[in-house]
Formats: C-alpha cells, structure tokens, sequence
C-alpha cells in the first residue's frame, strides 16, 4: 500500500511523483502531475477541433481525451531518474524499481472552457464530460464541447499559437487511500511515585469504585505524575484518541497492580424501579469512565507484595498505524506541452504540432468569413434572378 513516509519524490524534469510501498522497498507508486491528451496508436493527439456549417447555423466541436498515464519509455525514464535520486539520498536500489499507478478509491474530473465550467452563451454552448474519471490505470477522461465560431476561433489559436494563454483547463481531484506512519505514544512514571498518590487518594481500606480510580488516573496524567507524550505530529483529533488510548493502557495497569474487585453486599429486600434505575444509569457512567472495568463492582486495595514493583518504573510505548485518505488535484492547461509525446518538456518549451497531427482537420481561420460571404453572395444571385423574373 501507498506509504505517506518519507522519501516522497517528484522525479524532475520528468514531472512525476512517486511515494514508497509500505513494505517492499522496491515498489513505488507514481502519478504524473499534469494531464495530458492521450494518444492514438500512431502517436497522434486524440484531440479533433471541427468546424461544421450550414445554410442554418454554424458551429464547432472540441473532442479530446486526456489520462495521467505514463508510457513505457517514460516508465523507464523514470526508474532511471528514480534510481539516482535515491543513490544521491544514500538509499540505493538493489535492481530495478517497480512502478506502480496510484489506485483511485474515488474522484472526479472537472473542464473549464474560456473560463466557464457550464455552457450556454455565445461562446460555449454546451459542455459534456463524465463525472468521474477511469478511476484505474491511467484515469482516462473524455471529453465534448460545442462551441460558437467565436469560441472556436479563441480556442483553435489558443492551442496554436506558440506562447499562447489556454483557452481550455482540465482538473482531476482524486482519492486514494495511503497507508500514514505509525503514531507513537509514550508514558513514563515511577511505580512508587504512583502508589504514594494512590494511598493519598484512597486513605481508607474500604471499597472503591472503578470510576473513582480512574478519575485518579486522569487526574495523575494532567498533574504530571504520569508523563504521556505523543511523538508524531498529529491532528487534535488523532491526538485525542492516541492518548485515551493510551489511558486506556494505563488504567488497566494500575487496575492490576493495586486492586482487586471486591464483592459487595446486596441490600436487603427488593429493589424499587427507580433504584433500579439509578443503578443501571450509574454502571453505564462508570462504565464509559473506565473502559468497562468498572462492570466487574467494587474494588478493594490487593493485600499482595508490591516491594519489587515499587521499585522499577512504568514505562509503556504505544505505536498504530492508520489508513487515511489522500487527496491529489492534478491539473494542467490544453496546450502544446500537454499534447507533446513526453511529459519531461517545461510549460514554456516549443514543440512541433500542426493540424495534420490531430485526429480531424481544423479548417482555417478564414473558414467562417469565406463561408459567411460566400453564403451571402448566393443569397444576392438568387434574389436578383427572382428580381428579373418578375419582371
């Protein structure tokens, strides 16, 4: 499983994260950190801009497929990278790494067009895209966008002209489950330091309940008497249970140590409904108080010799591991470099793509005026033969 422990690594300039297994050193998982537009069989950019027109409307449609996948020559490219960050780290490989895809547990993927996530303006009529991606291997997505001649003419020179602002935004947002480090929880007292408080709070040799004693227990962790530390950084909620986890621990210690249940007289004649009642409210106060040590009835001090045990310490080390969500956004902007056969190129770098490498011919700019005009010019014969006709 997925270790969030560190070396977590971002192989540059190849773009990519990688996180350690949990238990084999030689297995990572990896994730590119940006999209990109996924590729036919002949390495052509499954990405069509096409123009359609008629005597009625005029219209463009966006289809393309993005992933964050890696080929097998980026695979190896980033075994390679892998291996040597590793070596410069101290930590080399023995062989070759094995590079894993993060597993999605869920997650989904958002389109921005011209700066709008929904459509129905001049620009942007209509956005169509799944809700949620691949959710294994590579996440692939499709997606669908009908756009106005206008739109399309911002969006083709955006995806063309060198330097160019995107027009188009793809963001993923993807849940995977990792396994977090173990949280490490410590205490540290003196047996004999702990008897001296308990005699202090128990003078008499009566019969104690459980919920008193552990009230004392509690008592002596907040006046450090029992030290209790918690090693990782954590959340207040993580901490909160680490420790009562840990008071859980030292509750049964002292329970063993000191005490032992002790039978208490049942009092004389039947008990009313509302004794009854109180008694049941009570045992299941104590009961939360103490862990459920409390259902056993009273306590008595243990007539047992504690002479060795005073003299040691309490030492107790706690240490749980926990699966917890991790979320990833990768995101990038259509343009050259997310269309380029390798991810390893930065934003800015000039790479060859021309229409012929899409999977449909983009028409030309001009497409739309000469198509206007030529549209117009028929309209004017056929009115001007109408004209000469009725006359």
């Amino acid at each position: 499983m997925l270790y969030l422990n560190p070396p977590a690594l971002v192989l540059d300039p190849l773009n990519v994260c990688v996180y350690p297994d949990h238990e084999n050193a030689q297995t990572w998982y990896y994730l590119p950190m940006y999209p990109r537009v996924s590729r036919s069989a002949e390495g052509k950019p499954l990405l069509a801009l096409t123009k359609y027109t008629s005597n009625t409307d005029n219209f463009a449609l966006l289809n393309f497929d993005v992933n964050l996948g890696l080929s097998k020559e980026e695979l190896k490219a980033c075994s390679k990278r892998l291996k040597e960050r590793l070596k410069d780290m101290g930590r080399e490989l023995k062989g070759e790494p094995e590079l894993l895809p993060m597993a999605a547990k869920r997650g989904s993927v958002e389109l921005t067009v011209l700066g709008r996530k929904s459509a129905g303006d001049k620009l942007v009529r209509s956005i169509s895209q799944a809700a949620s991606p691949a959710l294994y291997n590579d996440n692939r997505a499709v997606f669908s966008v009908l756009l106005d001649p206008a739109g399309s003419e911002i969006v083709e020179a955006t995806l063309t002209k060198p330097g160019a602002l995107s027009a188009v935004a793809v963001m993923y947002s993807l849940e995977i489950d990792a396994l977090r480090p173990a949280y490490k929880v410590s205490a540290r007292a003196s047996w004999n330091t702990v008897h001296t408080y308990l005699k202090e709070a128990f003078k008499h040799d009566g019969f104690f309940s459980g919920a008193d004693i552990s009230k004392v227990v509690d008592r002596m962790k907040d006046e450090k008497v029992i030290t209790v530390q918690v090693d990782n950084m954590l959340s207040d909620e993580e901490q909160g249970t680490a420790i009562q986890a840990m008071m859980g621990q030292l509750r049964a210690m002292v329970f063993e140590q000191f005490f032992k249940p002790a039978p208490v007289p049942e009092p004389s004649g039947p008990p009313s409904f509302l004794s009854e009642l109180g008694q049941l409210a009570t045992k299941q106060m104590a009961f939360a108080a103490t862990g459920g040590l409390s259902l056993l009835g009273k306590f008595s001090w243990t007539r047992e010799d504690r002479t060795e045990l005073l003299n040691r310490s309490l030492e107790i080390d706690l240490s749980e591991r926990a699966v917890v969500p991790m979320k990833l956004y990768p995101q990038a902007f259509l343009c050259r470099k997310s269309m380029a056969a390798s991810p390893t190129s930065s934003p800015s770098a000039s790479l060859p793509w021309t229409s012929t490498s899409c999977s449909a011919r983009i028409l030309p700019r001009w497409w739309w005026t000469s198509i206007t005009a030529a549209r117009s010019s028929r309209a004017s014969s056929a009115r001007a033969r109408n004209r000469r006709r009725s006359k």
